[in-house]
């Protein structure tokens, strides 16, 4: 994998010192690959955005600007959040491409320029749920995770057979 010889750095609100130093490095990692031509992309996850930003002060300014000018200096932001209650406006508009997953709050979709109706799911498996594409000022593209009906099986208490291999996951 590309990211197995890669440098890892894991924070969590468990230590809030080391996500403050976390968030001192990605300032001044900005900052250093905004003078520099070729840098080597740096994939920022965070899971559960608002908490984040409601713990760490220093939060918000810092990656409001890693989502305004992150990208030329091969900074890539991936958040999560199950809405966008506690989300600036100024750091939710420089997030160019969201994922709505499940049941979509109206007003949560609305911010985001889309319309939160759910559409009849294709015939495929069966659904496991709906969710949008919303690009920056496009219109959100329905798709659905889906999967496969398992086949009932009938067997008698004695009977003991081996595990079917899993089927991998196909769009199709």
């Amino acid at each position: 994998s590309v990211f197995e010889n890669a440098s890892r750095q894991l924070v969590t609100d468990q230590d809030l010192s080391a996500t403050n130093e976390a968030f001192d490095f990605l300032k001044s990692e900005l900052q250093r690959r905004e003078t520099q031509q070729s840098v080597t992309p740096l994939v920022i996850v965070i899971d559960e955005l608002a908490h984040l930003l409601s713990e760490v002060r220093s939060a918000e300014a810092i990656l409001s600007s890693i989502a305004a000018r992150g990208r030329s200096a091969q900074m890539h932001l991936i958040v999560t959040n199950q809405n966008l209650v506690g989300i600036p406006r100024a750091l939710l508009s420089n997030l160019r491409l969201r994922v709505l997953v499940g049941q979509h709050d109206p007003v949560d979709a609305a911010l985001l320029g889309q319309v939160a109706k759910q559409l009849p799911a294709p015939e495929v498996g069966y659904r496991l749920t709906q969710a949008q594409l919303v690009g920056h000022g496009q219109a959100g593209r329905l798709f659905w995770f889906t999967g496969f009906r398992p086949e009932p099986q009938t067997t008698s208490a004695q009977e003991v057979s081996e595990p079917e291999p899993h089927r991998r996951w196909s769009p199709d």
